[in-house]
């Protein structure tokens, strides 16, 4: 602890500093599982419910940029 209040990084050439990076390195790979097992869930879920298409749904912008010019003319076109 005495490193990280005088700013210094931890260095891994050190007991202690080998302990933390490994701490890290546990739970980032903790998570990373947790990840993969519910992403796997929800695949499942939308399996069983016979959904055919996973995944994003289609891009909107292309309908709000031809609505937006839509309007800008009709706006144009009452002045």
């Amino acid at each position: 602890m005495r490193n990280a209040r005088q700013g210094r990084s931890s260095s891994t050439t050190t007991p202690g500093g080998r302990l933390v990076f490994h701490v890290f390195a546990t739970l980032a790979e903790f998570i990373r599982e947790l990840i993969i097992f519910g992403t796997g869930e929800g695949l499942a879920a939308t399996r069983s419910r016979d959904r055919v298409r996973a995944g994003r749904g289609q891009s909107r912008v292309v309908v709000s940029r031809t609505q937006g010019s839509a309007n800008r003319s009709a706006s144009t076109r009452a002045k």
